[in-house]
């Protein structure tokens, strides 16, 4: 009933409030609910979103949470839309390797000179939390190698053919964009945290970064809570 449907919606938190225009909007942190709480919750915010949204004129940071929603609610619930998210679900999938693939070409590049690159962001996070495929969205992967290593790294990577697609570097410089020949984009990383967050580059960051492997290739990622930390604050 509505007024079931209305005991199921969690009054937004007073920090939530202060976050105003940055933070997730109503229709948002339903969908944020609907791929990640039990049953009952999660139902009841799909039906709230669905009955005021389409998938066609979702926001981008919107549709990006679609697939996570297809993974955790059944085809009954999701109705008439059950096969158009999943058929989402898995071209997220597909994309997702491909982006992942430059990950590893990239990292291969860095690692035949000796510079070993960490992991963090979206890769990271679709490579471990993320259990089920496809339930989290990427358009490009991000590398880390510190300011010691950048320079040498971003020529590594100009003379193996990618291009950076980031010619100017503005006040908050901390990485820049390149993409290959396959149009794959690699984000490398000079630190993690904005430096209008940090006074100085998270390095112990990268210290503790741990094992990890994309695609069967051995490489290191930030550990969980330092990625959680980044997450919050990115």
């Amino acid at each position: 009933s509505p007024v079931a449907m209305a005991n199921l919606t969690p009054e937004p938190s007073a920090e939530l409030r202060r976050l105003g225009r940055a933070g997730p909007n109503a229709g948002e942190m339903d969908l944020v609910r609907a791929a990640t709480m039990p049953a009952e919750a999660a139902n009841a915010a799909w039906r709230r979103w669905v009955d005021t949204h389409t998938i066609d004129d979702a926001h981008p940071r919107s549709a990006d949470l679609l697939p996570a929603v297809s993974a955790n609610l059944p085809a009954e619930v999701l109705g008439d839309e059950a096969p158009r998210l999943r058929g989402l679900r898995r071209r997220v999938w597909a994309d997702n390797q491909v982006v992942l693939g430059g990950l590893v070409d990239a990292a291969t590049v860095l690692q035949g000179a000796g510079i070993e690159p960490v992991v963090a962001k979206g890769a990271a996070l679709a490579t471990t939390v993320y259990t089920n495929p496809g339930t989290r969205a990427m358009s490009d992967a991000d590398l880390v190698v510190g300011p010691e290593l950048f320079g040498t790294a971003r020529q590594l990577m100009l003379d193996a053919g990618w291009r950076q697609i980031d010619l100017v570097e503005g006040p908050f410089f901390h990485a820049i964009g390149m993409v290959d020949e396959r149009r794959r984009n690699v984000d490398l990383h000079k630190w993690v945290v904005f430096p209008r967050f940090s006074p100085t580059p998270e390095l112990a960051w990268l210290d503790r970064a741990v094992p990890h492997e994309v695609q069967g290739h051995p490489v290191r990622r930030l550990t969980s809570p330092d990625e959680l930390v980044l997450a919050v604050v990115h």
